[in-house]
Protein backbone atom coordinates (compact mmCIF):
# COMPACT_ATOMS: atom_id res chain seq x y z
CA UNK A 1 0.00 0.00 0.00
CA UNK A 2 1.42 3.47 -1.19
CA UNK A 3 1.54 6.35 1.41
CA UNK A 4 -1.00 8.23 -1.05
CA UNK A 5 -3.57 5.27 0.02
CA UNK A 6 -2.87 6.08 3.30
CA UNK A 7 -4.04 9.92 3.72
CA UNK A 8 -7.61 10.12 5.37
CA UNK A 9 -9.71 13.09 4.54
CA UNK A 10 -12.15 15.36 6.35
CA UNK A 11 -15.67 16.21 4.33
CA UNK A 12 -17.57 18.17 6.39
CA UNK A 13 -19.97 21.00 6.74
CA UNK A 14 -18.81 24.40 7.46
CA UNK A 15 -21.27 25.98 9.81
CA UNK A 16 -19.18 28.81 11.56
CA UNK A 17 -17.64 32.34 10.64
CA UNK A 18 -14.01 31.95 10.30
CA UNK A 19 -13.66 34.39 13.40
CA UNK A 20 -15.40 31.92 15.45
CA UNK A 21 -13.59 28.94 13.65
CA UNK A 22 -9.97 30.93 14.52
CA UNK A 23 -10.31 33.09 17.55
CA UNK A 24 -13.16 32.19 19.78
CA UNK A 25 -16.46 33.88 20.26
CA UNK A 26 -15.29 35.89 22.92
CA UNK A 27 -12.76 37.74 20.38
CA UNK A 28 -14.71 37.67 16.97
CA UNK A 29 -14.47 40.91 15.38
CA UNK A 30 -17.75 42.97 14.82
CA UNK A 31 -18.64 41.72 11.38
CA UNK A 32 -21.92 40.57 10.14
CA UNK A 33 -22.79 37.14 8.90
CA UNK A 34 -23.81 38.15 5.29
CA UNK A 35 -20.80 40.54 4.75
CA UNK A 36 -18.68 37.49 5.13
CA UNK A 37 -20.60 35.23 3.47
CA UNK A 38 -20.13 37.74 0.41
CA UNK A 39 -16.47 38.39 0.97
CA UNK A 40 -15.94 34.40 0.92
CA UNK A 41 -18.33 34.22 -2.24
CA UNK A 42 -16.26 37.16 -3.87
CA UNK A 43 -13.02 35.25 -3.14
CA UNK A 44 -14.16 32.22 -4.77
CA UNK A 45 -15.33 34.04 -8.00
CA UNK A 46 -11.13 35.88 -7.90
CA UNK A 47 -9.30 32.95 -7.05
CA UNK A 48 -10.96 29.24 -7.20
CA UNK A 49 -9.89 28.52 -4.49
CA UNK A 50 -12.66 28.67 -2.05
CA UNK A 51 -15.09 25.48 -1.90
CA UNK A 52 -16.46 25.74 1.76
CA UNK A 53 -19.15 28.70 1.86
CA UNK A 54 -21.74 27.84 4.56
CA UNK A 55 -23.91 25.57 4.06
CA UNK A 56 -21.78 23.35 1.87
CA UNK A 57 -19.62 19.93 1.76
CA UNK A 58 -15.67 20.45 1.98
CA UNK A 59 -12.57 17.75 1.21
CA UNK A 60 -9.39 19.00 3.75
CA UNK A 61 -6.27 16.93 2.69
CA UNK A 62 -5.15 17.71 6.23
CA UNK A 63 -1.89 17.51 6.32
CA UNK A 64 0.79 19.66 8.26
CA UNK A 65 4.40 21.62 6.50
CA UNK A 66 6.48 20.56 9.28
CA UNK A 67 5.07 17.18 11.06
CA UNK A 68 2.86 15.45 8.89
CA UNK A 69 0.71 14.37 11.55
CA UNK A 70 -2.26 16.87 11.43
CA UNK A 71 -4.83 13.90 10.27
CA UNK A 72 -9.04 13.87 10.09
CA UNK A 73 -9.08 12.88 14.19
CA UNK A 74 -8.07 16.62 14.60
CA UNK A 75 -11.54 18.28 12.88
CA UNK A 76 -11.19 21.81 14.39
CA UNK A 77 -7.82 21.75 12.85
CA UNK A 78 -8.65 20.31 9.22
CA UNK A 79 -11.17 22.96 9.42
CA UNK A 80 -8.98 25.89 10.33
CA UNK A 81 -6.43 24.75 7.15
CA UNK A 82 -8.89 24.99 4.85
CA UNK A 83 -10.27 28.36 6.27
CA UNK A 84 -6.85 30.19 6.58
CA UNK A 85 -5.72 29.20 3.38
CA UNK A 86 -8.99 30.65 1.90
CA UNK A 87 -8.80 33.36 3.98
CA UNK A 88 -5.47 34.17 2.97
CA UNK A 89 -6.26 33.75 -0.60
CA UNK A 90 -9.03 36.67 -0.48
CA UNK A 91 -7.17 39.21 1.55
CA UNK A 92 -3.81 38.84 -0.94
CA UNK A 93 -6.28 39.60 -3.98
CA UNK A 94 -7.70 42.26 -2.01
CA UNK A 95 -4.75 43.98 -1.35
CA UNK A 96 -3.03 43.62 -4.02
CA UNK A 97 -5.89 45.67 -6.14
CA UNK A 98 -6.02 48.25 -3.39
CA UNK A 99 -2.07 48.98 -4.29
CA UNK A 100 -2.67 48.77 -8.21
CA UNK A 101 -5.95 51.00 -7.84
CA UNK A 102 -3.36 53.28 -5.57
CA UNK A 103 -0.77 53.23 -7.90
CA UNK A 104 -3.56 54.85 -10.87
CA UNK A 105 -4.84 56.95 -8.48
CA UNK A 106 -1.28 58.77 -7.73
CA UNK A 107 -0.38 58.51 -12.08
CA UNK A 108 -3.91 60.36 -12.51
CA UNK A 109 -3.27 62.97 -10.09
CA UNK A 110 0.15 63.69 -11.63
CA UNK A 111 -1.06 63.55 -14.77
CA UNK A 112 -3.64 66.15 -13.69
CA UNK A 113 -1.02 68.42 -12.64
CA UNK A 114 1.15 68.05 -15.52
CA UNK A 115 -1.34 68.81 -17.74
CA UNK A 116 -2.53 72.07 -15.73
CA UNK A 117 0.59 73.23 -16.02
CA UNK A 118 0.84 72.56 -20.00
CA UNK A 119 -2.47 74.75 -20.16
CA UNK A 120 -1.33 77.38 -18.12
CA UNK A 121 1.96 77.42 -20.16
CA UNK A 122 -0.32 77.27 -23.49
CA UNK A 123 -2.33 80.30 -22.18
CA UNK A 124 1.04 82.12 -21.25
CA UNK A 125 2.37 81.28 -25.25
CA UNK A 126 -1.07 82.28 -26.64
CA UNK A 127 -0.82 85.94 -24.50
CA UNK A 128 2.33 86.25 -25.48
CA UNK A 129 2.40 85.64 -29.21
CA UNK A 130 -0.41 88.40 -29.10
CA UNK A 131 2.39 91.12 -27.21
CA UNK A 132 4.72 89.74 -29.72
CA UNK A 133 2.44 91.22 -32.57
CA UNK A 134 1.35 93.87 -30.97
CA UNK A 135 5.39 95.53 -30.71
CA UNK A 136 6.34 94.12 -33.50
CA UNK A 137 3.14 96.92 -34.99
CA UNK A 138 4.77 99.34 -32.61
CA UNK A 139 8.42 99.03 -33.78
CA UNK A 140 6.69 99.52 -37.32
CA UNK A 141 5.33 102.08 -36.95
CA UNK A 142 8.30 103.84 -35.07
CA UNK A 143 10.89 102.55 -38.10
CA UNK A 144 8.16 104.51 -40.50
CA UNK A 145 7.64 107.79 -38.97
CA UNK A 146 11.92 107.74 -38.42
CA UNK A 147 11.99 107.09 -42.13
CA UNK A 148 9.35 110.18 -42.66
CA UNK A 149 11.52 112.16 -40.78
CA UNK A 150 14.84 111.52 -42.70
CA UNK A 151 13.13 112.19 -46.12
CA UNK A 152 11.91 115.27 -45.12
CA UNK A 153 15.31 116.63 -43.42
CA UNK A 154 16.88 115.15 -46.80
CA UNK A 155 14.83 117.23 -49.10
CA UNK A 156 15.96 120.27 -46.84
CA UNK A 157 19.83 119.08 -46.85
CA UNK A 158 21.58 121.89 -48.09
CA UNK A 159 19.38 124.34 -45.67
CA UNK A 160 20.59 122.23 -42.51
CA UNK A 161 22.76 119.35 -43.22
CA UNK A 162 23.62 118.60 -39.20
CA UNK A 163 19.78 118.53 -38.42
CA UNK A 164 19.64 115.74 -41.34
CA UNK A 165 22.95 114.08 -39.47
CA UNK A 166 21.46 114.12 -36.60
CA UNK A 167 18.16 112.48 -37.39
CA UNK A 168 20.29 109.59 -39.39
CA UNK A 169 21.94 108.90 -35.72
CA UNK A 170 18.60 109.24 -34.00
CA UNK A 171 17.38 106.78 -36.59
CA UNK A 172 19.99 104.37 -36.24
CA UNK A 173 20.22 103.96 -32.40
CA UNK A 174 16.27 103.42 -32.56
CA UNK A 175 16.30 100.78 -35.64
CA UNK A 176 19.12 99.02 -33.06
CA UNK A 177 17.19 99.36 -29.80
CA UNK A 178 14.12 97.70 -32.07
CA UNK A 179 16.70 94.91 -32.62
CA UNK A 180 17.85 94.27 -29.08
CA UNK A 181 14.32 94.45 -28.35
CA UNK A 182 13.48 91.94 -30.66
CA UNK A 183 16.06 89.54 -30.20
CA UNK A 184 15.08 89.61 -25.93
CA UNK A 185 11.33 88.90 -26.86
CA UNK A 186 12.19 86.25 -29.16
CA UNK A 187 14.74 84.29 -26.31
CA UNK A 188 11.70 84.88 -23.64
CA UNK A 189 9.52 83.25 -26.48
CA UNK A 190 12.43 80.09 -26.47
CA UNK A 191 12.01 79.66 -23.37
CA UNK A 192 8.88 79.00 -23.01
CA UNK A 193 8.53 76.88 -25.67
CA UNK A 194 10.91 75.15 -24.16
CA UNK A 195 9.16 74.68 -20.85
CA UNK A 196 5.73 73.71 -22.74
CA UNK A 197 7.41 71.04 -24.45
CA UNK A 198 8.95 69.42 -21.35
CA UNK A 199 5.28 69.85 -19.56
CA UNK A 200 3.68 68.40 -22.46
CA UNK A 201 6.57 65.42 -21.93
CA UNK A 202 5.75 64.97 -18.44
CA UNK A 203 1.88 64.74 -18.93
CA UNK A 204 2.72 62.14 -21.95
CA UNK A 205 4.54 60.55 -19.92
CA UNK A 206 2.47 59.64 -16.63
CA UNK A 207 -0.70 58.84 -19.43
CA UNK A 208 1.54 56.18 -20.89
CA UNK A 209 2.26 54.73 -16.81
CA UNK A 210 -1.41 55.00 -16.03
CA UNK A 211 -2.58 52.95 -19.31
CA UNK A 212 0.24 50.09 -18.73
CA UNK A 213 -0.89 49.97 -14.84
CA UNK A 214 -4.33 49.86 -15.90
CA UNK A 215 -3.41 47.40 -18.55
CA UNK A 216 -1.79 45.30 -15.62
CA UNK A 217 -5.00 45.39 -13.72
CA UNK A 218 -7.16 43.98 -16.80
CA UNK A 219 -4.63 41.15 -17.04
CA UNK A 220 -4.90 40.29 -13.09
CA UNK A 221 -7.95 40.37 -13.27
CA UNK A 222 -8.26 37.80 -16.02
CA UNK A 223 -5.66 35.77 -15.06
CA UNK A 224 -6.60 32.58 -14.31
CA UNK A 225 -6.97 30.88 -10.46
CA UNK A 226 -4.35 28.92 -9.70
CA UNK A 227 -4.71 24.71 -9.49
CA UNK A 228 -6.78 23.67 -6.85
CA UNK A 229 -5.24 21.08 -4.24
CA UNK A 230 -6.27 17.87 -5.64
CA UNK A 231 -6.91 15.30 -2.84
CA UNK A 232 -4.24 12.73 -1.88
CA UNK A 233 -1.12 14.38 -2.10
CA UNK A 234 2.38 11.78 -2.20
CA UNK A 235 4.28 12.16 1.36
CA UNK A 236 7.39 11.66 -0.51
CA UNK A 237 7.04 14.77 -2.82
CA UNK A 238 5.66 16.49 0.49
CA UNK A 239 8.70 15.89 2.42
CA UNK A 240 10.76 16.70 -1.39
CA UNK A 241 8.85 19.92 -1.08
CA UNK A 242 9.53 21.17 1.91
CA UNK A 243 13.18 19.76 2.71
CA UNK A 244 14.71 19.51 -0.91
CA UNK A 245 15.95 16.51 -2.42
CA UNK A 246 17.12 13.11 -0.80
CA UNK A 247 14.05 13.05 1.46
CA UNK A 248 11.17 10.64 2.24
CA UNK A 249 8.75 9.94 4.29
CA UNK A 250 9.36 7.96 7.41
CA UNK A 251 5.89 6.62 7.61
CA UNK A 252 5.09 7.92 10.78
CA UNK A 253 3.76 11.48 10.00
CA UNK A 254 7.28 12.85 9.54
CA UNK A 255 10.16 13.16 6.92
CA UNK A 256 13.74 11.40 6.89
CA UNK A 257 16.72 11.74 5.07
CA UNK A 258 17.42 8.84 2.25
CA UNK A 259 19.76 6.42 2.89
CA UNK A 260 23.20 7.32 2.73
CA UNK A 261 22.15 10.80 3.45
CA UNK A 262 22.07 12.85 6.63
CA UNK A 263 20.53 15.75 8.21
CA UNK A 264 22.46 19.24 8.04
CA UNK A 265 20.59 22.03 8.76
CA UNK A 266 17.17 21.83 6.98
CA UNK A 267 18.62 19.79 3.97
CA UNK A 268 20.03 16.09 3.53
CA UNK A 269 23.37 15.80 2.07
CA UNK A 270 25.55 13.03 1.24
CA UNK A 271 27.80 11.71 4.57
CA UNK A 272 30.92 12.67 3.99
CA UNK A 273 30.94 13.00 0.17
CA UNK A 274 30.28 16.88 -0.74
CA UNK A 275 32.18 18.09 1.94
CA UNK A 276 35.79 16.42 0.38
CA UNK A 277 34.87 16.77 -3.49
CA UNK A 278 34.27 20.40 -2.68
CA UNK A 279 37.31 21.08 -0.72
CA UNK A 280 39.37 18.87 -3.15
CA UNK A 281 37.97 21.14 -6.11
CA UNK A 282 38.78 24.48 -3.92
CA UNK A 283 42.16 22.82 -3.53
CA UNK A 284 42.80 22.49 -7.00
CA UNK A 285 41.69 26.09 -7.96
CA UNK A 286 44.02 27.46 -5.75
CA UNK A 287 46.73 25.58 -6.71
CA UNK A 288 46.31 26.11 -10.42
CA UNK A 289 46.17 29.87 -9.02
CA UNK A 290 49.52 29.60 -7.32
CA UNK A 291 51.51 28.01 -10.48
CA UNK A 292 49.98 30.49 -12.82
CA UNK A 293 51.46 33.47 -10.36
CA UNK A 294 54.66 31.83 -9.99
CA UNK A 295 54.83 30.65 -13.71
CA UNK A 296 54.43 34.58 -14.91
CA UNK A 297 56.81 35.59 -12.36
CA UNK A 298 59.41 33.50 -13.75
CA UNK A 299 58.44 34.84 -17.14
CA UNK A 300 59.10 38.44 -16.21
CA UNK A 301 62.48 37.32 -14.83
CA UNK A 302 63.40 35.45 -17.89
CA UNK A 303 62.58 38.39 -19.94
CA UNK A 304 64.22 41.04 -17.64
CA UNK A 305 67.24 39.18 -17.45
CA UNK A 306 67.72 37.90 -20.95
CA UNK A 307 66.07 40.07 -23.42
CA UNK A 308 62.83 39.68 -25.20
CA UNK A 309 63.40 36.46 -26.98
CA UNK A 310 63.46 34.47 -23.81
CA UNK A 311 61.24 32.39 -22.46
CA UNK A 312 60.93 30.03 -18.82
CA UNK A 313 61.93 26.64 -19.49
CA UNK A 314 58.59 25.18 -17.13
CA UNK A 315 61.32 23.88 -14.35
CA UNK A 316 63.70 26.32 -12.81
CA UNK A 317 65.38 28.16 -15.19
CA UNK A 318 65.01 30.21 -18.45
CA UNK A 319 66.06 29.33 -22.30
CA UNK A 320 65.66 31.53 -25.38
CA UNK A 321 63.31 31.00 -27.76
CA UNK A 322 63.67 28.63 -31.50
CA UNK A 323 65.69 30.01 -33.73
CA UNK A 324 68.02 32.04 -30.82
CA UNK A 325 70.96 31.69 -28.93
CA UNK A 326 72.59 33.23 -25.81
CA UNK A 327 75.34 35.71 -27.02
CA UNK A 328 76.58 38.07 -24.29
CA UNK A 329 74.08 37.75 -21.80
CA UNK A 330 71.00 38.00 -23.85
CA UNK A 331 69.33 35.98 -27.01
CA UNK A 332 70.55 36.99 -30.12
CA UNK A 333 69.27 35.37 -33.23
CA UNK A 334 71.76 32.69 -34.72
CA UNK A 335 73.30 34.03 -37.53
CA UNK A 336 75.22 31.47 -40.47
CA UNK A 337 78.43 29.87 -40.60
CA UNK A 338 80.02 32.83 -42.57
CA UNK A 339 78.40 35.64 -39.74
CA UNK A 340 80.02 33.88 -37.55
CA UNK A 341 83.53 33.88 -39.39
CA UNK A 342 82.74 37.77 -39.74
CA UNK A 343 82.11 38.20 -36.35
CA UNK A 344 85.21 36.63 -35.18
CA UNK A 345 87.16 38.71 -37.57
CA UNK A 346 85.51 41.66 -36.20
CA UNK A 347 86.24 41.03 -32.75
CA UNK A 348 89.96 39.95 -33.53
CA UNK A 349 90.26 43.29 -34.94
CA UNK A 350 88.88 45.45 -32.37
CA UNK A 351 91.35 43.29 -29.53
CA UNK A 352 94.11 44.15 -32.16
CA UNK A 353 93.46 47.93 -31.97
CA UNK A 354 92.91 48.15 -28.48
CA UNK A 355 96.14 46.28 -27.60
Amino acid sequence: MSAKDNVHFCTYTVTKTPDEQLKGKKKRRTVSFSKWKHAKKKAAEKRGRLKNLVGSKAVAPCIGHDSFNILCEDQKACQREVLLSSIEAFNYNDQKESEMMEKISSKEKELYEAQMAADLLNKQLVADRETHQHLLGDLGAKLEDARRKLKEAEKSQGTNPAKVEELKKEMDQKIENMHAELQKERRRREALEKKYDAERAKADSFRKEKQDLLQKLREHKKAPPPEERKPGPDFNEECRRHYGENTEYDGKGGCKCEQGFKKVGKRCEAIGEPRKKEAKVEQTAEERKRKEEEKARYEQFCLKTFGPHARFDGQDGCECMEGYELVNGECEKKAGKQEQQQQQQQQQQQQQQQQ
